[in-house]
């Protein structure tokens, strides 16, 4: 009776956690956002907020300072696949409740790569969405590009790019480019080839960046291009501006799959999905 109890608490614990995966990844944006809180809190010369925050802990507790409150989240996320490792190795090989931890536990780990890659692309790429967020707030629409927005990035290769950016490539070729999905706009950006590489990663900065563009969700389509084989892995991205009556056509080329999973996002958010046309 006991065992059996045992066995229906492991199965509500793993199920809980494989019901909530997606859930989790929003950990990617307090993640994302905790250094540059810390930064904010540091700063010597906001003595309001040092006096509000030494109000609230008189005695001086480390464990009851803002620093402390604010890392337990990051910390909690990350031990979790201990937790259900723990589990699983107190339960019997080849029992179905070890199969479910073990589909929890590799939930939990693609949880923690995606929290990854979402502050890899912040340190490296939000120098660049503020600059583009900031200019949209003078344009027809405005944008959010925080990392809690972002759905998806690929890499294409830009077909039809301005003639600066053509030079050495032949017909049907053009550079590679990176595509960001947020859930306002698609950011294409093209770098610079980068020579410096430093022991604990590299910041991108703005002025690394040969082109740049973030174009509205609300004001873009986005049109198969099959070739005479029925073959799709080119198409095309238009930018309906109400500012400029001429569209701006992107042609980009990328695996068929790429493509799918770029509308798939949009499609799955119910973003805008009346003006993708494929």
């Amino acid at each position: 009776m006991q065992g059996e109890r045992i066995r229906r608490v492991l199965f509500s614990v793993a199920g809980t956690f494989i019901f909530f995966l997606d859930h989790f990844k929003l950990y990617s944006t307090f993640c994302a956002s905790h250094c540059q809180a810390q930064e904010v809190l540091r700063q010597a010369n906001n003595k309001a907020l040092q006096q509000f925050l030494a109000a609230r802990n008189p005695k001086n507790e480390h464990t009851l300072t803002l620093e402390s409150l604010l890392i337990k989240p990051i910390q909690r996320v990350l031990r979790y696949p201990l937790f259900l490792k723990a589990m699983r190795d107190l339960t019997p090989h080849s029992s179905d409740e070890r199969n479910h931890l073990i589909e929890a536990i590799k939930g939990m780990d693609k949880v923690a790569d995606y929290i990854n890659e979402m502050q890899r692309i912040h340190d490296l790429y939000s120098p660049l969405f503020n600059k583009l967020m900031s200019q949209s707030q003078s344009e027809e629409v405005r944008l959010n590009l925080t990392i809690g927005q972002l759905l998806h990035k690929c890499e294409v290769m830009w077909l039809n790019p301005p003639e600066e950016l053509a030079k050495g490539w032949k017909k049907g070729h053009g550079p590679e480019v990176l595509c960001f999905v947020f859930i306002s706009a698609i950011v294409i950006t093209l770098e610079k080839k980068r020579t410096r590489k430093h022991s604990k990663g590299s910041i991108l900065d703005v002025e690394e960046v040969k082109f740049s563009v973030a174009i509205p969700l609300a004001l873009c389509s986005m049109f198969d291009l099959p070739d005479s084989d029925g073959v799709t892995d080119m198409w095309q991205l238009v930018h309906k501006s109400h500012m400029d009556p001429k569209p701006i056509r992107y042609l980009f080329r990328s695996l068929e799959s790429e493509k799918n999973e770029v509308l798939q996002v949009i499609k799955e958010k119910g973003i805008n999905s009346n003006v993708i046309q494929l």
